[in-house]
């Protein structure tokens, strides 16, 4: 892989040589990412980095996003004539301008702001705070990035008969019917199903006792986790109309999926806390596990560390001979990060598709982990499970922003393996921490490189060989 070296001068200004002060373009209003810096000078993404990494490009950062000013970008002028050819074929693009979504730059900049704000926030709450406090902080976050006057999130309990309004922000109900303590509705499967993300002119999961002052045009994002729906997050301008672009509503759609991957590994994890000491050493262990894996993704460690560590606790604790995480990392390619007898194996990549894999096509139908066994496996499943000496394989599927983007594996010498339903909540905890961390390295690499979040056009699990 190239590292681009050679291009290590083609930052020192030509205006030191005694060139011209270069023309301005952008306003001081815009701000640009290394990228687009990079496009509209003519030069490698690397040059700007460095640049910035050594000051000569002054920056800013959001979050975890860096910002160019308009201005600034004007004032570099990098040397071009000293990058290796490959670079010099590059024509600037001086009057290029932001792309990453169709706001005004201040807009841009501010959406990047909330986007990292959201997500750290929840994720370090989600690690420390009670669920109810979470829940708040969830509903006043939603609020501020969409700019709603008020929101509330609606959690389905794990009975399946009650509604809750777990967290709210803003003013739901007149003086006289506010609730002494969480709102409880019942829970109607037929009228409250997981509806597209919208705007839409009544709230449809919401009965009428206690009704909702000012009622109105309401957004509505259903939140779904490992394919089952879980609750809904609401939020309007007290009832006023009101529309929203769809790079709005597609914001508001991927911040209640990572809202509901985040509050399902968290009432999982509450649960197994719960449970500790009652089951026994296998409790303790998936606690501590499901509880370094949430600490893991809540410090923003790298997305392989995340697999790895996932992959080891989950072929440990499920007694497993083989297994790991696997990526769809290009059109035709799958990258793999397995484990084998307690021993990491390397990251290996082989020209495949996720539909090509055992259980595969049936976990990605459903939604749901598939029990993949010997007897009702395919000819090629077979062949796949014979390769690592299995009989059986448990596939759970990991889907980020409305795509599968890989599967998690656990293979087995059994073919009917006796898995307990706290080995399936832990490979359902340790599979929703991996969303997250991949749902957050896509989201950084869309800011970065302007890219939508919106799913590919050619899903990996849509065709097989």
């Amino acid at each position: 892989m190239s590292t681009n070296a050679g291009d290590g001068d083609a930052e020192h200004a030509s205006a030191s040589n005694g060139a011209s002060a270069p023309a301005a373009y952008h306003s001081a209003a815009e701000s640009f990412t290394m990228l687009e810096a990079a496009r509209s000078k003519g030069v490698s993404y690397h040059t700007v980095s460095r640049a910035v990494r050594s000051g000569k490009l002054p920056s800013r950062r959001t979050g975890r996003m860096v910002l160019i000013g308009g201005r600034d970008l004007d004032a570099w002028s990098p040397m071009r004539e000293r990058a290796p050819h490959k670079y010099r074929q590059r024509h600037p693009a001086p009057q290029n301008v932001p792309g990453v979504v169709e706001l005004a730059s201040g807009e841009r900049a501010e959406l990047a702001r909330r986007l990292a704000a959201v997500y750290e926030s929840i994720q370090f709450s989600a690690l420390v705070d009670p669920l109810d406090r979470f829940a708040h902080l969830v509903a006043e976050r939603f609020a501020v990035a969409m700019e709603f006057d008020r929101v509330a999130l609606l959690v389905i309990d794990q009975t399946r008969t009650e509604i809750i309004m777990q967290g709210s922000y803003g003013t739901w109900f007149a003086a006289d019917d506010e609730p002494a303590g969480l709102l409880r509705l019942p829970y109607d499967p037929v009228s409250m199903y997981a509806a597209p993300t919208n705007v839409y002119e009544a709230i449809g999961c919401w009965s009428n006792d206690p009704a909702p002052i000012n009622p109105g045009t309401v957004f509505t994002a259903s939140l779904v986790a490992n394919g089952l729906l879980v609750g809904y997050i609401i939020g309007d301008h007290l009832g006023r109309p009101f529309s929203l672009t769809s790079d709005q509503i597609e914001l508001g759609h991927n911040l209640a999926t990572q809202f509901a991957i985040t509050l399902e590994l968290r009432r999982d994890r509450d649960e197994a806390d719960l449970r500790r000491g009652d089951g026994g050493n296998e409790q303790s262990e998936h606690s501590s596990a499901l509880s370094q894996h949430a600490q893991a993704v809540a410090r923003g460690e790298d997305v392989v560390s995340v697999i790895r560590q996932a992959s080891r606790d989950a072929t440990r604790l499920l007694a497993s001979h083989y297994g790991g995480v696997v990526l769809q990392s290009g059109p035709e390619s799958i990258t793999c990060y397995c484990t084998a007898g307690g021993v990491d194996l390397a990251d290996s990549t082989m020209p495949s598709r996720l539909a090509n894999l055992p259980g595969t096509l049936h976990a990605f139908n459903s939604r749901q982990p598939y029990l993949c066994s010997w007897a009702m496996a395919s000819d090629s499943e077979r062949d796949r499970l014979a390769g690592s000496g299995s009989k059986s394989c448990l596939t759970i599927p990991l889907e980020v922003f409305g795509e599968f983007a890989g599967v998690m594996m656990i293979m087995f010498r059994s073919e009917e393996p006796n898995l307990s339903k706290q080995q399936l909540e832990l490979c359902a905890g340790l599979s929703a921490g991996c969303v997250i961390a991949l749902s957050h390295q896509r989201l950084r690499a869309a800011i970065e490189l302007g890219t939508p979040l919106l799913p590919r056009q050619s899903n990996a699990f849509t065709a097989a060989d």
